[in-house]
């Protein structure tokens, strides 16, 4: 059986896998597919990356869109961390291969490479905590949509 049609085959009905939800099975089949892509496509990690990065950054621009506050916050982390996981890349980094350290290790180099995008990283943690636990706020949803845009402009993704 071909691979794409391997995972095409995992059922997202939750009557047939009742141990785990429906949003999981569908998270886990999207991320086999990007995976299978990936590989079929021979895209270099910065490609993989920066892909990621304009995908979260756009999804992050529409739960905005929708007053989905809560989830701002943390896509447009997850893209700022995506970007720089891109530029990174080209030096042969690998943070999220060690995600104990991940967070502080891409902090630590973009405090060395991008000094700017340094402190709205540091900011986007911050709104993504405001925003996970009260989620209400348009004003600190917008904060994280600028940060992130800057974050991504300096790195030229």
């Amino acid at each position: 059986m071909k691979t794409i049609a391997w995972i095409e085959s995992i059922p997202s009905n939750v009557d047939e896998c009742p141990h785990i939800s429906s949003k999981s099975v569908i998270k886990l089949k999207s991320s086999l597919l990007l995976y299978y892509n990936r590989e079929d496509t021979h895209m270099t990690d910065f490609e993989y990356h920066a892909r990621l990065a304009r995908e979260q950054r756009d999804a992050a621009l529409t739960e905005h869109e929708h007053k989905r506050y809560s989830t701002v916050g943390h896509l447009a982390l997850m893209a700022a961390e995506q970007a720089i996981e891109a530029m990174a890349s080209r030096e042969g980094k690998h943070f999220h291969e060690h995600p104990r350290g991940a967070h502080q290790k891409r902090l630590e180099w973009t405090t060395v490479k991008y000094p700017d995008s340094s402190n709205d990283l540091k900011r986007l943690w911050g709104i993504r905590a405001e925003l996970g636990y009260g989620g209400a706020d348009g004003n600190r949803a917008i904060e994280a949509i600028m940060a992130m845009g800057r974050i991504l402009d300096e790195l030229g993704i």
